[in-house]
């Protein structure tokens, strides 16, 4: 499992990481891609028209992250020639208006980004992510797992 963050620093819990500046470059290496990328000045549409077309057909896109680093405009402009399957649990704007063309997108799953406040939070959402990344190499039950 490979990993991105700003520097290309190691990092225990994966087998290689890359520095940011190379996401689009190495993103078509990858089946599945979690962003769980913060909010701020250089990750603000992070994920844009040049990422989101290198990505390879049939990967999943997961974000557990911040919606700003998503450019939506562009994620729904490319899904229109992919096949990219996305999770959504943060977006540009909350509430999503109930107009948005993002809820017609047959692609695109939304989860409701609702959790309570807790200093445990970040470790354990990290510890569950872990798990099921495993758990889904491995072809093994996922824990929580919504259908």
């Amino acid at each position: 499992m490979d990993g991105f963050n700003t520097t290309g620093h190691r990092v225990t819990e994966f087998d290689q990481c890359y520095p940011i500046s190379e996401l689009a470059k190495r993103i078509s290496d990858y089946d599945v891609v979690v962003n769980s990328l913060p909010s701020n000045d250089s990750t603000y549409h992070i994920m844009d028209k040049k990422v989101f077309n290198a990505m390879r057909n049939g990967s999943c896109l997961i974000n557990v992250g911040r919606g700003s680093t998503i450019d939506q405009k562009a994620l729904l402009e490319v899904l229109k020639q992919k096949d990219i399957t996305c999770f959504l649990d943060v977006l540009e704007q909350e509430p999503l208006d109930e107009e948005d063309a993002i809820w017609d997108i047959e692609k695109i799953y939304i989860t409701p980004h609702s959790s309570g406040n807790s200093i445990h939070n970040e470790k354990r959402k990290t510890e569950l992510v872990m798990k099921n990344l495993l758990a889904f190499i491995n072809d093994e039950k996922l824990e929580n797992e919504v259908c």
